[in-house]
């Protein structure tokens, strides 16, 4: 009993865990702001966030993959090499290559920086992406991107 116990505790415990991260993620994006203490990007920051994402869909819309790469953070070219990058970008991220329109929603500064909401629409539809962006290195770089469903 004392075992099962236990185990059920942990379960709930890592539950919670999850629970409290995702809404914490959701936090950050939505207009909620109950969750998580975020604040909105400063305009200067904005500008600047909105070329480095603009920059890069140019590159990826030419399919120039090591020019988007270069865009990235020093810590994601130390993780994930240009071979890598492409094939994941071929695999996962198609739609940034076949380009499209770019609209821009919230940016929010979070520890590592920026986090911004694109909405791309091009041939395969609307997408909306989350990119993460980091200021750690000097320069704004981004750290990530994730597709929304």
């Amino acid at each position: 009993m004392f075992r099962y116990r236990k185990q059920l505790t942990l379960g709930l415990v890592v539950v919670l865990i999850l629970s409290l991260a995702a809404s914490l993620f959701s936090g950050v994006m939505t207009s909620s702001t109950e969750e998580v203490e975020t604040k909105s990007c400063q305009e200067s920051d904005f500008r600047a966030v909105q070329t480095l994402v603009q920059n890069q869909a140019f590159a990826f819309r030419a399919q120039n993959v090591s020019g988007a790469y270069a865009y990235f953070s020093n810590n994601f070219q130390a993780d994930i090499d240009k071979e890598k990058f492409s094939l994941i970008v071929g695999t996962n991220y198609p739609m940034l290559l076949s380009g499209g329109t770019l609209a821009f929603g919230e940016c929010r500064e979070i520890s590592i920086g920026f986090a911004q909401a694109v909405t791309l629409t091009g041939d395969s539809g609307s997408h909306r992406l989350i990119y993460f962006i980091s200021k750690a290195d000097g320069p704004i770089k981004v750290e990530g991107i994730t597709v929304e469903e």
